[in-house]
Order: structure tokens, then C-alpha cells, then sequence
């Protein structure tokens, strides 16, 4: 099937301390992979980073989490069917997430 790569890798890894601290990481390497039918387009191969930390203490959780750590560039195909085959969309950059969590 069209821009669905062929081989896709993951591997992630979780640790919890004893004091509440807790980090966590995921890599995902996607093969590279033609956006359409026609093949006009070959979306590179990527690999993604994501990496998290908690630290829990009583009814609080504070959490933080990059996305694309290292800021990889890397690419979609759009409407594969249509207009895959020409048209490719940027994936997200490198973000941040942070939550403050209250359990009550």
C-alpha cells in the first residue's frame, strides 16, 4: 500500500525510582517510503526521539515530555489515493508538554 513504509522499529524503556522520580524514552525509526501510487516522491526515512520525567510526591504529579527530542524533520503523504504523489506534509518539530497533576 502507498506511504505505508514497509518496516517500522520501535523500542521504548520505562524506570521508577523509590522517591517518585519516573523516566521514560521511546524511539520509533520509520523506513523510508514512495508518498503514492506513482512513486514521483520518496518520503525519507526518520527516526523519532520522545523522552519524559515525573516525579510524584502525595496527591501531586508534576510531569514533563519532549516530543521529537532531537528536532527531526520528516514527512507525511497527503491523500495518498489523490494527491499523494506530488503533495507531502510537514510533521510536527520539537515540542514540550508539562502538566501539574492535583488527585483528589
Amino acid at each position: 500500500r502507498a506511504a505505508i513504509p514497509e518496516h517500522l522499529f520501535s523500542l521504548t524503556a520505562a524506570y521508577s525510582f523509590d522517591m517518585g522520580l519516573a523516566l521514560s524514552g521511546s524511539l520509533v525509526h520509520v523506513d523510508s517510503v514512495f508518498s503514492g501510487q506513482s512513486q514521483a516522491v520518496k518520503l525519507p526515512a526518520y527516526t523519532l526521539v520522545d523522552l519524559s520525567a515525573s516525579f510524584e510526591t502525595g496527591p501531586w504529579l508534576f510531569r514533563a515530555v519532549v516530543k521529537n527530542a532531537t528536532n527531526e524533520k520528516y514527512f507525511r503523504a497527503n491523500f495518498t489515493e489523490l494527491f499523494g504523489s506530488t503533495i507531502v506534509l510537514p510533521e510536527r518539530p520539537r515540542s514540550f508538554q508539562a502538566s501539574v497533576i492535583y488527585k483528589f
